[in-house]
């Protein structure tokens, strides 16, 4: 920092550091004397929004990043951590305002349209989600994560399921190993009455997670059934069941144990 004190990447890792140690108001000190350096002052500003995060001061951190858009405008950053700030207390419209005063500012800005797209999932926005998921793959064609979600959204929505078997594939091609794309494939093939090919993918997402949820097993538990095992079927759904009896799709789970009674 003394030899190049815009240097970001070392001032992230100063930080980091002290998090790492829980030494929050050394990180605060060390920023505080970085700022009266020659480093930017809207990534001093950007930082200390996190250590005060970190402190559990989110007003503070709140002002520190909207002084960091103050000091430079375009500091694509703060507005990516203020929409991440207003998704963790469940504010998702004031999310996606800070994502679009983004995109106003560069209408290339990819991270921008993944981020929004997010929250508009989220928000259970199907067709707003689709649209700028779509924008991010037009941007970035390669972007394996707006190619899964996108997948999801249209296979559990029974929506253009050619597409989304096609995007599912591609993500898989690129990360083999994921679960999450596994379980997005194989619910596209699921809807695409690929029956085995989906227990196999759906069977692979269960098996490479430290905790699958009763979702998981609800998924699997359906490609094994209308594969036609119905054994391994009726104990993925109980599974399921005892992880969670209220998931979407327990009425259906219920009602297939007890057609095998």
């Amino acid at each position: 920092m003394e030899l190049k004190p815009d240097f970001i990447r070392a001032i992230n890792d100063i930080v980091y550091l002290h998090l790492k140690a829980n030494r929050i108001d050394e990180a605060l000190s060390e920023l505080d004397r970085m700022g009266n350096s020659k480093s930017p002052q809207d990534e001093i500003h950007r930082f200390r929004g996190q250590v005060f995060l970190a402190k559990n001061d989110p007003g503070s951190a709140e002002q520190e990043w909207r002084k960091a858009i103050e000091v430079n405008p375009e500091n694509y950053q703060a507005y990516i951590l203020l929409g991440q700030f207003f998704l963790r207390q469940n504010k998702i419209p004031q999310a996606i305002k800070e994502v679009d005063q983004l995109i106003a500012k560069n209408n290339k800005f990819t991270p921008a349209y993944l981020l929004k797209a997010n929250y508009l999932q989220l928000s259970n926005d199907v067709s707003g989600a689709i649209d700028n998921y779509r924008k991010t793959l037009e941007l970035d064609p390669e972007n394996s994560i707006a190619a899964n979600n996108l997948a999801w959204i249209l296979a559990d929505n029974d929506r253009n399921l050619e597409e989304a078997l096609s995007l599912a594939k591609a993500a898989k091609k690129k990360h083999p190993e994921n679960p999450e794309i596994a379980d997005t494939l194989g619910w596209a093939y699921y809807k695409m009455k690929s029956y085995t090919l989906a227990a196999d993918q759906l069977l692979f997402s269960v098996n490479n997670r430290e905790q699958p949820t009763a979702e998981h097993y609800y998924r699997l538990g359906l490609a094994l059934y209308k594969k036609g095992d119905l054994v391994q079927a009726k104990q993925t759904l109980r599974k399921a069941l005892e992880l969670n009896n209220q998931f979407k799709g327990n009425e259906e789970a219920q009602k297939i144990i007890k057609s095998f009674d």
